[in-house]
């Protein structure tokens, strides 16, 4: 696709003007041709014309000047020359730019057109948007009704009483798990040492025959002391220890209870004399219940709070029934709110 010469932009078939001289190709509008014009025969761009010497032509305003007797010399012809190329030059550049900014507007409204098209797409999509959330929250009306109607109200106090049983269940099942272990307690740590070993020596003690098939597992639990010397004054961690049954827990249990005073001396450990206690060995939960249980206990005078199986007891005295503790509520129900 050919170029114009004057704009040195690309122009079609039916916008275009040949030079017949030069054989250049110009836009209509840039040589002041009519748009809906066609160029004479033998047309010449303006530089060509520019370049045609000028005769000797008396009907020319230039030579009629000189008629009248104004003498005009060579270069006074030449100046005349170039006022006129220029006048041509500044009527070309006139035209492109009425042009460009003809195009620019025409541009412009087809934008406006455009927007106006995207502004009514976008009115459609919002109402849309609206009825669909109308449906929406219709909907979500209709089914709060349904299931007013198809659910009972329950109420406040009924959802904590569920609650409050669901996790003494969730408890009780925690403590289920730990049937068949046991805390050994104030038996002193040694560097290296043999848990499973340790665990035989006591059963011994207590007379229960204990295999090492019938230890699971055997660990001290507790935060492990850095510093820790052979010896040491500080209270030594818990061991505690799985067994494999049910009836080798409960003999150990009650050789403990036969023998109570069973210390580090009868078990041949040097060091300080510690007496050493076989518990059963209880949930975090119930750990805590029971400690604040035995305080409470010898707060008020209680004379027994002991566990079995996993579940904690208390009795005034000789004679009194046993009463359970599940929660913090029976604690304050049994031994009355505390006296600041």
């Amino acid at each position: 696709m050919a170029k114009c010469g004057a704009c040195g932009k690309f122009l079609s078939t039916a916008d275009c003007a040949r030079c017949s001289k030069c054989s250049d190709n110009f836009h209509k509008g840039c040589v002041a041709i009519p748009s809906t014009g066609v160029a004479p025969r033998g047309w010449i761009c303006p530089s060509c014309l520019a370049k045609v010497p000028r005769g000797d032509n008396a009907a020319t305003p230039v030579r009629g000047l000189t008629v009248v007797g104004v003498h005009q010399t060579s270069n006074e012809c030449d100046v005349d020359a170039d006022t006129m190329n220029r006048s041509l030059e500044s009527h070309v550049d006139l035209g492109l730019e009425i042009r460009s900014f003809k195009d620019e507007l025409v541009g412009l409204r087809t934008d406006l057109r455009n927007c106006r098209k995207d502004i009514a797409e976008f009115k459609e999509l919002l109402q849309s948007c609206h009825g669909r959330i109308d449906a929406v929250e219709a909907r979500v009306l209709g089914l709060e009704a349904r299931l007013a109607e198809i659910v009972p109200t329950v109420a406040a106090s009924d959802l904590d009483s569920t609650v409050a049983e669901l996790r003494m269940q969730l408890r009780e099942r925690d403590q289920d798990l730990l049937r068949n272990d046991i805390d050994i307690i104030g038996l002193p740590e040694v560097r290296e040492e043999s848990a499973c070993h340790l665990v035989q020596v006591v059963a011994v003690k207590l007379g229960v025959k204990l295999d090492v098939c019938d230890i699971v597992h055997a660990e001290r639990i507790g935060a492990v002391r850095r510093n820790f010397t052979e010896g040491d004054e500080n209270r030594p961690r818990i061991l505690s220890v799985r067994l494999a049954r049910r009836s080798v827990r409960d003999a150990l249990l009650k050789g403990a209870r036969v023998r109570r005073y069973l210390s580090t001396t009868d078990l041949d450990v040097p060091g300080t004399v510690r007496t050493v206690y076989l518990n059963e060995r209880l949930s975090a939960y119930n750990r805590q219940l029971f400690g604040t249980a035995r305080q409470k206990g010898k707060d008020k005078g209680w004379k027994y709070v002991w566990t079995k199986d996993g579940r904690i007891y208390i009795r005034r005295g000789d004679g009194t029934p046993a009463l359970r503790i599940r929660v913090q509520a029976d604690l304050k129900k049994h031994f009355g709110p505390d006296i600041v």
